[in-house]
């Protein structure tokens, strides 16, 4: 593999097809970073193309102070986060809007999904019940947290992406694991 400084300079000196090497080794972890935080394929995969996007666009913007995948994590994390605020500020319109427009009987119909069966409903009860508890958690612990368990990063990984100490980093696990297992408990 190219040394990464050589791959963009060649990049920015014109050889464009080159930037396929850098969405090739990354394209997955991108995309379960920006799944972990969003639950949604879709949005993830619309996140993944938007952060190799933003990259290439801002390639001669890139400083080499660090790896090219933690800049990627960081443009991730932030347009996830992004997209979240987004639809958090358009639920609450939606859902004042809705409560105007739709009745008892239409909203029941929405959330009545028909299990194909008992231990797959199961599951997937447990996995929004973690998604929703992770997402209740506070911003820097939730993205730590994701980080941790859903893309296996090092501490000292994760301590550089959102700029901030390996000890914050420990600490901020610490306390999303002690927050989820206490929220998840309090469910049972």
């Amino acid at each position: 593999m190219m040394d990464e400084d050589l791959l963009i300079q060649r990049i920015l000196k014109g050889e464009t097809e080159l930037f396929s090497r850098v969405v090739a080794e990354h394209q997955s972890k991108v995309f379960h970073t920006a799944l972990g935080l969003l639950h949604s394929q879709h949005d993830a995969e619309d996140i993944a193309q938007d952060v190799f996007l933003e990259a290439y666009r801002s390639l001669a913007t890139f400083r080499n102070d660090s790896k090219i995948a933690t800049w990627l994590y960081r443009i991730t994390v932030n347009r996830s986060l992004n997209l979240l605020k987004k639809r958090k500020r358009s639920a609450f319109i939606q859902s004042f809007d809705q409560l105007f427009s739709k009745t008892a009987k239409d909203a029941e119909q929405i959330n009545d999904p028909t299990p194909t069966s008992q231990e797959a409903l199961e599951e997937v009860q447990k996995l929004d019940l973690l998604h929703t508890t992770v997402d209740t958690l506070p911003e820097n612990q939730r993205i730590a947290f994701t980080l941790s368990k859903y893309e296996e990063l090092s501490y000292a990984e994760i301590a550089e992406v959102m700029h901030t100490t390996v000890s914050s980093v420990e600490s901020l696990i610490f306390r999303a694991r002690k927050n989820v297992i206490s929220r998840i408990e309090k469910t049972k």
